[in-house]
């Protein structure tokens, strides 16, 4: 089978599954000016901007009826806008490359964090590097912008992150925590808004992406070519309501 088939039916399989989970929400919204969003991160101030905009109801001063939809993977996410499920979505640079180059008609519309500000977190007791040689770290899943920054702060270690270590797909950041509390990891990869989390559990930062400044696409805002071209003053109208919540 070639690659760019194995791509599609993994793609396919995920767009089933985010289907799945709209099919469970309420279905009384009008599709021309009523719309879900979908966003990725649950942790306070990680997808902040959408969540102004519909508390502040600069949406609905735009006549849309927006309903935020947490589904916690920015892959998930774009999944979501290519099974038709959330018209506009919030996504990441890695998620996007990988839909792409499966046939994905996903776009880019707004980039909202433009720099990879991540934080490369161990156990106590991890003071070196060298240090982390032969030990196990804390992934989201393959793709993700976690994924990718996680690769990045191992690289910009010294590291190899296919020969010194092992990684290992464990889910959200709080699920990651739990496996470095009890043991099961020694390292992972959170964002700043996450920071505060560990910050209390004592697990020291041995490397802050943030100050390195890292030209990368971690958050933004997509939807597809066809909603553009079918929909363009809904696109519009959402984005005059999401650059007003960010100032």
């Amino acid at each position: 089978m070639k690659i760019g088939q194995i791509q599609r039916q993994k793609w396919l399989g995920l767009i089933f599954v985010c289907g799945s989970i709209f099919l469970a929400l309420p279905l009384h919204l009008k599709a021309a000016e009523r719309m879900y969003t979908a966003y990725f991160s649950p942790a306070p101030g990680g997808s902040s901007v959408i969540w102004v905009a519909k508390e502040a109801r600069l949406f609905e001063k735009h006549g849309l009826d927006v309903a935020p939809v947490l589904i916690p993977s920015s892959v998930r996410t774009l999944q979501a806008i290519l099974a038709g499920e959330s018209t506009i979505a919030e996504s990441a640079g890695p998620a996007v490359v990988s839909a792409r180059l499966a046939g994905g008609d996903v776009v880019a519309i707004a980039g909202s964090v433009n720099i990879l500000t991540y934080y490369f977190v161990t156990v106590p007791g991890i003071k070196r590097p060298e240090e982390l040689k032969g030990k196990i770290g804390a992934n989201q899943s393959p793709g993700t912008i976690a994924d990718f920054a996680l690769r990045v702060s191992l690289r910009k270690l010294g590291l190899d992150p296919t020969k010194d270590v092992s990684l290992r797909s464990i889910g959200v950041l709080y699920d990651r925590i739990a496996a470095m509390q009890k043991g099961i990891v020694q390292f992972t990869v959170l964002t700043e808004a996450e920071k505060p989390i560990v910050d209390k559990l004592g697990f020291p930062v041995l490397l802050d992406l943030i100050s390195l400044k890292i030209p990368f696409p971690q958050r933004g805002i997509y939807t597809t070519g066809k909603t553009i071209k079918e929909q363009p003053d809904i696109v519009r109208r959402y984005m005059r309501a999401y650059v007003e919540a960010i100032h």
